[in-house]
C-alpha cells in the first residue's frame, strides 16, 4: 500500500489554500493595474499643460515681439489672452541693449507657470534673442 501524506488523507479544503493564493496574486495584480492606469493619467494630463504652457510662452512672446517691432516699446506689464489661456508680460530694461521679461503663463485650468527670459535688443529697433532662464 502506498504511503499518503497526512494532509492528503482528508479531501474537504485541500484546495481552499492554493485558490486563495491564485485569488491574492490576481487581486495584487489588479490593483497594481488600476493604480499605474490613474498614474499614468495623470502625467498625460500635466504633460498636455505643459505643451499648453510652452504653447502660450511662444506666442505671448512673439506677439510682444512684434508689437514691438512695429511701435515704441513701453516699459511695464502687458497682458496677452489666447484661448488656452493668459500670458501677463513684464518688461524691464536691464542695460541699453539687454531687456529682462519676466512671463507668468496662467492656463484654462489653473496652472501657474513663470518663465524670465532675458533678450538682446539692437538700438536700430532689430530684435534678437540670446537666452533664456527657467
Amino acid at each position: 500500500m502506498k504511503k499518503r501524506l497526512p494532509f492528503m488523507n482528508n479531501n474537504a479544503g485541500f484546495f481552499l489554500p492554493y485558490v486563495l493564493f491564485v485569488t491574492t496574486i490576481v487581486f495584487i495584480f489588479i490593483t497594481a493595474t488600476i493604480s499605474m492606469y490613474t498614474t499614468n493619467i495623470k502625467v498625460t494630463e500635466t504633460h498636455l499643460e505643459q505643451v499648453k504652457i510652452e504653447t502660450l510662452f511662444q506666442m505671448a512672446y512673439s506677439k510682444f515681439s512684434e508689437e514691438y517691432k512695429d511701435s515704441e516699446l513701453n516699459y511695464g506689464k502687458k497682458n496677452y489672452t489666447f484661448p488656452y489661456g493668459s500670458v501677463e508680460i513684464t518688461a524691464e530694461p536691464l542695460d541699453e541693449n539687454i531687456l529682462h521679461l519676466y512671463f507668468e503663463v496662467t492656463t484654462d485650468k489653473g496652472y501657474v507657470y513663470s518663465i524670465t527670459h532675458t533678450s538682446h535688443v539692437d538700438l536700430n529697433n532689430d530684435h534678437s534673442e540670446e537666452h533664456a532662464a527657467t
